[in-house]
């Protein structure tokens, strides 16, 4: 019978090959950020036991082949069964051909777009959208609550189900993980479809808690869709006490079939079902607005939307505007926000007062402690906490969606942004930026400076995590 110390060495040598195969692993495959990989060799080679675990469970930043091959090939068998998409003939100007070719994508004309300043308006027509729905319904979102919104949602969703319409629901596995799977149960109890997506099962050799879908979408019927920062949440109701602020907004025209092109890849990979069969009726132009639309993932090129952004603030002539509700940049993005500031741009930062997360607070506030220094104008918002995405570039160019300013929105999650040229439909959507630009108070160098060394060391120590905030 094998002795204590030989089970001990046996167990320790089996840790040591597998921190050793993480550490190859490493090497290997991530190399958009060589301090990164060196930082998770050493962790691998010197922990060994616990830094495959963490490596295996929050190091990965990318799918693996035959995962990446499926969300591959239920995009391809949409693209080649879609007639609703109307890309434009030809793009009005060198920057629209950068920006199409950067997105991987073509723009679409004759769509229309209306905004929702306010949570409760947004939710309100959304349920009577989805009352009104007639075929398929299609909703994905990172967070599900089990509250008002939620339950509401659900009761609407279950209504239409009971009626025929093809329902499906795909929620994140990690976005949703306080939610009790009992709370979809009424839904497909009701014939609905549900799946949450990527769910961690060691079983299955599915470790990743790092890689989530952060898409905000529905789909009514193939001819409406409705996206915004928010999910469904109470939290976002700030009329009766919510702690999140958002922008929600309905679309319709040729978009819709782009964005539903983005739900079938993600239901195809999590269900394994093809949903193109569903009665989908045709995206009809319906409006006058030129949109692209942005889709990134682990699954694509890194950083479609990394690299568009970062496209149009090199470009950018007077005025730039950016809210996030966490500010926690790539080297990159920093020097073009820096890049911008001091070759004479208007470059205004809108941020939360407080965040939601004390390590990503602290992270972000030495961020933007550089960015005051580079001549940034830093704006932070009171509460309730801003949680908009979106940037407007010379008053002509807007870009949002659901991607923070962090490296885990623009290189890690399951993203879809918009980009629109600013006309009538949107000045609406600039006069609310603007309205809540005039509330947030400038962070000043000197504020900054009046730090102590205990939070100055914990800002510095949370700012070394960037990369996977």
């Amino acid at each position: 019978m094998p002795s204590l110390g030989s089970i001990t060495f046996l167990l320790a040598l089996l840790a040591e090959i597998v921190g050793i195969s993480c550490a190859a692993h490493a090497l290997l495959h991530k190399r958009r950020n060589s301090a990164s990989t060196l930082a998770w060799i050493v962790v691998c080679v010197v922990l060994p036991g616990l830094g495959a675990f963490f490596y295996l469970t929050i190091g990965q930043d990318r799918i693996g082949r035959r995962r990446t091959f499926r969300l591959r090939l239920a995009r391809a068998r949409f693209r080649t069964r879609r007639t609703s998409r109307r890309p434009s003939d030809q793009a009005d100007n060198r920057s629209s051909d950068t920006h199409e070719a950067l997105a991987g994508r073509a723009t679409t004309e004759g769509n229309r777009v209306d905004f929702f300043g306010e949570a409760e308006e947004f939710y309100g027509d959304l349920l009577q959208s989805i009352g009104q729905a007639r075929h398929a319904i299609a909703l994905q979102f990172y967070i599900f609550d089990d509250d008002s919104v939620g339950r509401s949602v659900r009761a609407a969703l279950c209504e239409r189900a009971c009626a025929g319409v093809a329902v499906r629901v795909l929620y994140d596995a990690v976005g949703c993980a306080s939610v009790d799977a009992s709370f979809f149960k009424p839904l497909a109890e009701a014939g609905a479809v549900v799946s949450p997506f990527m769910p961690m099962r060691p079983l299955r050799r599915r470790w990743q808690i790092n890689l989530r879908n952060h898409r905000k979408l529905v789909i009514i019927d193939g001819r409406l869709a409705y996206q915004g920062s928010l999910n469904i949440s109470a939290r976002h109701l700030t009329r009766s006490g919510g702690t999140s602020l958002d922008l929600g907004w309905k679309l319709s025209g040729p978009v819709v079939g782009e964005l539903l092109e983005a739900f079938a890849s993600d239901w195809f990979y999590a269900n394994g079902e093809d949903v193109h069969d569903l009665p989908w009726e045709t995206s009809e132009p319906s409006g006058s607005e030129r949109i692209l639309l942005v889709t990134s993932g682990p699954d694509q090129d890194h950083g479609r939307f990394h690299r568009l952004l970062l496209q149009t603030l090199y470009r950018a002539e007077s005025e730039v505007t950016l809210f996030t509700p966490y500010f926690v940049p790539d080297s990159s993005l920093t020097d073009a926000i820096v890049v911008a500031a001091r070759r004479g741009v208007n470059v205004r930062l809108c941020v939360p007062e407080r965040s939601d997360h004390r390590l990503v607070g602290w992270a972000m506030r030495d961020h933007l402690r550089h960015a005051v220094e580079s001549g940034v104008k830093v704006l932070l918002h009171p509460p309730p906490m801003i949680h908009v995405k979106a940037a407007v570039i010379d008053r002509s160019l807007v870009l949002l969606g659901s991607s923070n300013l962090d490296s885990r929105s623009l290189f890690l999650n399951f993203e879809t942004d918009l980009v629109l040229s600013a006309g009538p439909a949107t000045a609406g959507l600039l006069t609310w930026l603007d309205r809540e630009l005039a509330v947030a108070k400038k962070l000043s160098p000197f504020h900054e400076g009046k730090r102590g060394l205990l939070l100055i060391l914990a800002q510095r120590l949370a700012a070394l995590f960037s990369p996977i905030l």
